[in-house]
């Protein structure tokens, strides 16, 4: 960095690598700092949405003013969110104004996310209490429906079967190692 040393924005490239955290504090480490007018705007603007977006609930934001895009056709902001159980992303997505040109005569902005579906069920089952007790099975007629849904719709101790027979009700149930009840036309349970 030496060359740059009497560059007016030597002091933003001196404190670049540390750029990462919270938006208020990364929010003041930037004040000080010379940044070009169409930069420093764009940097508050991904400030501002991260304190918005900080405000949403159970959750931890941070800002990382310090590395580069992911891939080269991303064109503006970038972000990824991880869980407290790994160090790998769940979400990772950006801005990308021309990619949509590879597949349609005119190019759009967008914004898109991919989502690892696979890591978040893993975690998911890792997280799952492995003593707990699991729902009887409850196969009705479906016009009985509405009844399941009336007296047991909201106990966790039961579960609708949407088996399209007793049949296939019994495989569902001796697959999930479930107990199974039937409910009758009145709404009663009674052994499968």
């Amino acid at each position: 960095m030496a060359p740059f040393k009497r560059e007016r924005h030597y002091p933003f490239l001196a404190e670049w690598t540390w750029l990462y955290g919270k938006a208020d504090m990364v929010e003041k480490m930037v004040a000080p700092l010379w940044v070009n007018p169409a930069a420093r705007e764009a940097m508050q603007e991904v400030l501002d949405l991260a304190k918005l977006v900080a405000q949403l609930g159970d959750q931890e934001l941070l800002v990382d003013f310090s590395t580069a895009a992911p891939q080269a056709y991303y064109t503006g902001v970038t972000f990824k969110a991880y869980a407290d159980q790994t160090s790998t992303y769940l979400v990772s997505g950006g801005r990308y104004d021309n990619l949509l040109a590879n597949f349609q005569e005119k190019s759009e902005p967008a914004i898109g996310l991919g989502i690892d579906v696979t890591l978040i069920a893993q975690l998911l089952e890792r997280s799952a209490p492995r003593d707990q007790a699991k729902p009887t099975l409850v196969f009705c007629q479906l016009a009985d429906w509405p009844t399941f849904a009336k007296r047991y719709g909201g106990d966790p101790a039961y579960e609708a079967c949407l088996a399209d027979s007793l049949v296939a009700a019994r495989t569902q149930a001796a697959a999930t190692g479930q107990q199974l009840k039937v409910m009758k036309e009145e709404g009663d349970l009674i052994d499968a």
